[in-house]
């Protein structure tokens, strides 16, 4: 999206950085609101214990969990030394703020590149959380503890600002690295952006111009892909058809079998699915 003079100049004025850092700064309270409960919070117990064992394999030696391979292993790499200085409760702590921080300052540069009026960033912000909780199919949640998928959606939400002013290259390489971080919010979140460039009506590079992102998108992900696959390296095919089971349909039921989720339980989330998207084809028009 080109750039106005007006833009040009709100970019060059104390007072439009103030206000920014404002926004960046209100929305990370919406966040902490929201996502702000006692540690250890949404997989923390899990997310944690992994990094300070990864960094300090003395740490809960010989513990079952613990030994088996990482597979999140990029943010157990990137993050997990600070549990060398940090208690693990104060590292909850500062992986939730660096997220929601990194999250903030990606949804505002959101807003701002759609030119939404100064304040929309934070009642949109919220509004965002409020959906997410209230309308999710899968459990699926946006802020919560401290682990790989939200930075990763910081990512993808960089990666949006960068689509909408088609700079595409740089839109694809950060979501290798929202794959990198957390392949399925990447890899599901690549594939609706490439949803996005066949159905554009606004100038887009072709498939040649994107090749440099393309490529990197590939190479990053494979950090991300990797280590979930090397998960079944080695492994038995029975074990790893029970193991799917298991994970399937007694762990994870509310992520991958939502027919196992009672009748009208689907069906209260279908009912407020479909007003989300009429409002949505309503805001459209």
């Amino acid at each position: 999206m080109p750039q106005t003079p007006d833009d040009a100049h709100d970019q060059s004025n104390p007072t439009s950085d103030c206000t920014h850092w404002l926004e960046i700064g209100l929305v990370v309270v919406v966040l902490f609101v929201a996502g702000g409960g006692a540690t250890p919070h949404r997989n923390e117990a899990h997310y944690l214990a992994r990094m300070k064992h990864y960094w300090d394999p003395d740490w809960c030696a010989g513990d079952f969990f613990l030994e088996t391979p990482d597979a999140h292993f990029t943010v157990v790499w990137l993050c997990g030394w600070v549990t060398q200085f940090l208690t693990l409760g104060t590292t909850a702590w500062f992986g939730r703020f660096f997220s929601w921080s990194l999250l903030a300052w990606a949804w505002v540069s959101v807003c701002r590149s759609l030119r939404l009026p100064k304040g929309m960033a934070t009642l949109s912000a919220a509004l965002l959380v409020v959906l997410t909780e209230q309308t999710h199919f899968a459990g699926e949640w946006l802020v919560g503890g401290f682990e790989a998928k939200v930075p990763a959606y910081a990512l993808v939400i960089f990666a949006m600002r960068e689509a909408i002013e088609c700079r595409w290259n740089w839109a694809w390489a950060l979501l290798g690295g929202a794959c990198a971080l957390h392949v399925l919010v990447g890899g599901w979140s690549a594939l609706a952006m490439g949803y996005v460039w066949c159905v554009s009506r606004s100038p887009r590079p072709s498939l040649r111009e994107m090749a440099p992102g393309l490529t990197i998108l590939a190479l990053l992900a494979l950090f991300g892909v990797a280590p979930a696959l090397a998960l079944n390296w080695n492994t038995p095919g029975e074990v790893v058809s029970e193991a799917n089971q298991v994970y399937v349909f007694t762990r994870l039921p509310h992520h991958l079998a939502l027919l196992s989720m009672p009748p009208d339980w689907v069906c209260n989330r279908a009912l407020r699915h479909a007003c989300v998207i009429f409002a949505l084809l309503v805001l459209h028009k």
